[in-house]
Formats: C-alpha cells, structure tokens, sequence
C-alpha cells in the first residue's frame, strides 16, 4: 500500500500539516511500525500493573489489613496523587497511540479507523475524569469500576498482542496482510476462539461500566445544576458506552469476515475437487 500523501486532522493539530512524515524507504517505515510495537508492548505492561495497584491500594485504604496507622495515613495522602498520575499516563498513553497510528497509516498501514478513534475517545474520557473531584460519588462509582475493567481488559491485551503478531508475521510471510499492516491491541479478536467469549465479556463490562457510572450521576445528582457540576462523569460514562458498542460492532464485523472468508474458501475448494 502506497504511503499518504495528507496527514488526519489529529496530526495537523499536533504537527501541522507541513511536516514530512511519510518516509519514503520500506526499512524506515518498518522501523516505525516496530518502534509502536515496542511502545505498545512496554506500556501494555503498566496498564494492568498500574490499576491493579491502584485497586490493592484502595482496598488497603479502605479496609486496612496489613497496614499500621502511619503507613496507612500515608497511603490515604499518596493514593489520589497516584490516581491522578495514572491518569496523565493514561492521557499520554492514548494520545500516544493514535499519534503513531495515524503516522503509520501516513506510511501505508491499513490499520482500522475504528481503533485510531477508540484512542481518540479514550484520551478524552482520561482528560475527562483528570479534572473530576476524587471524593465525588460519581468519581468513586467510576474509578473503582474503571480500575476493576482496565486490569482485566490488559491481561487479555497481553494474551492478544503475543497471538496476533504471530499470527500477522505468519500472514505476512504468506502475502496475505501487508508488511505495514498492524495488530489491533483493543477487543477485536482474532482467529483464536478462545479470545472472543473474553472478549464479548469485557465488552459487555465495559458497557456496564460506562452505564453504572450515568445512574450513579442521575440518581446521586437529581437537580441539573448538581448534574452539570459532575459532568466529567457523565461524558466518562457516555463515552465507555460508546466505546463498548463501537468494540462490539467491530469484533462482530471480524467476525462475519473470518467466517464469510473461510466458506468462500470452503466453496472453491469444493469447486475445485468436483472440476
């Protein structure tokens, strides 16, 4: 696939459009596709170590075990520091990504719009719940719960980042898939099936995730002026529902491909035998 001659809006907004990006040898833009892979690898990493320490310690803050009165006092002063860090990386993690993506399709990736914008609503959900007041209900509701998702969403990203780069680098060798072709790191799924029923699951957490998070606001914040006074929750949670529908639809459309693919396969096959 021939690189992009115009940059997305995204990169203009951040590096304007009379920036040359496009790099016109194979080998260097192989080397920008390995450069996501690294990054995306490293901090998928920190997105399951990070919330789930996070979670440890709010169970810890909230329900002391094994802790002492001081250290506790200064878990309960670190922790909304470490929160709010967690979102600036979140911040940085997303924009991150849709950044390298769009500079990979630039370069002739056919990765899919769908993911790049998923990045998109992710960075403005972590702008979002940045600016939110951590002793609110609605930012409890939705913490806990987000924290909760995104640990158990990043295991199934490392299980699915080491299946389908093997499986990319196998289709690549066959001339099947393009050498800028990337693996989604979302809940997409692939060809093992073992991933979709996790898969479908995460997707229908994270629907009930972004819709808790709305009824905690309507029902703790019945007047609209309260409503509006939270409303980072509010666009958190309709952004998560758009987000687990959007996920959805795009597993379901890999899906329908893999299996309109394998009958087409299927039928010429069967063609061939009876010629």
């Amino acid at each position: 696939m021939k690189p992009k001659t115009t940059h997305s809006r995204f990169l203009r907004l951040f590096v304007g459009g009379a920036v040359e990006i496009n790099s016109v040898r194979q080998e260097a833009r192989l080397r920008l596709k390995e450069e996501y892979y690294h990054f995306r690898d490293q901090n998928t990493v920190v997105y399951v170590l990070a919330p789930l320490a996070l979670l440890l310690g709010y169970s810890e803050r909230v329900h002391p075990k094994a802790l002492d009165a001081t250290q506790i006092g200064y878990l309960r002063a670190f922790y909304p520091i470490a929160l709010q860090l967690y979102w600036v990386w979140l911040l940085y993690f997303y924009t991150a990504l849709a950044l390298r993506e769009n500079i990979l399709r630039v370069n002739g990736s056919t990765i899919r719009p769908w993911w790049i914008k998923h990045h998109y609503y992710s960075a403005a959900m972590a702008l979002c719940v940045l600016t939110m007041d951590l002793d609110s209900p609605a930012c409890e509701a939705f913490t806990l719960r987000f924290l909760l998702f995104t640990t158990l969403q990043g295991v199934v990203m490392l299980v699915q980042n080491r299946y389908q780069r093997f499986r990319l680098y196998t289709r690549v060798a066959m001339g099947k898939a393009s050498p800028m072709d990337v693996a989604s790191i979302e809940l997409s799924g692939g060809q093992l099936k073992l991933l979709y029923p996790l898969l479908f699951g995460l997707q229908a957490m994270q629907l009930y995730v972004g819709a808790s998070v709305l009824f905690v606001v309507m029902t703790t914040y019945r007047i609209e002026s309260h409503i509006m006074r939270e409303w980072q929750a509010s666009v958190a949670g309709v952004l998560f529902v758009l987000m687990a529908v959007g996920n959805f639809t795009a597993t379901l459309n890999t899906l329908r491909s893999k299996r309109s693919f394998a009958h087409k396969k299927r039928t010429r096959s069967q063609s061939f035998h009876q010629d």
